[in-house]
């Protein structure tokens, strides 16, 4: 059925990432949907300095990643849940976290659907 959404958790509750670090989610195929509606949290960034973004990435060929139609660098801030769309129009999909800052922290989860491309 057109429009049905699938749902599915890249991050689940409460993952944690420490150091200065970039960290992707496999990718996904998507071929199947046209839009991504994902919620995101995170807690307090911990480190002196620090900040974190979250970036969807779509490809062709797993190879080569651009970023999704949609908002970029997305934060939704300390104890925030914010929710986030993204179109889908290559095959390829995946989440990338951005930490940046010594001593660099976060706890966070992100989860939401897919929307079942019309036929």
């Amino acid at each position: 059925m057109a429009g049905e959404l699938v749902p599915v958790v890249l991050f689940s509750r409460y993952t944690t990432l420490a150091g200065p670090t970039t960290f992707e989610t496999l990718p996904l195929d998507v071929r199947a949907y046209s839009e991504a509606i994902l919620n995101l949290w995170r807690g307090p960034l911990n480190g002196p300095f620090p900040a974190v973004a979250f970036e969807t990435l779509q490809s062709v060929d797993r190879v080569g990643w651009s970023q999704c139609p949609g908002p970029q660098l997305v934060d939704p801030g300390a104890n925030t849940e914010a929710q986030y769309l993204w179109g889908l129009t290559k095959p390829w999909f995946r989440l990338r976290v951005i930490g940046l800052g010594p001593d660099f922290g976060v706890t966070f989860w992100a989860q939401g659907f897919l929307v079942k491309r019309e036929r």
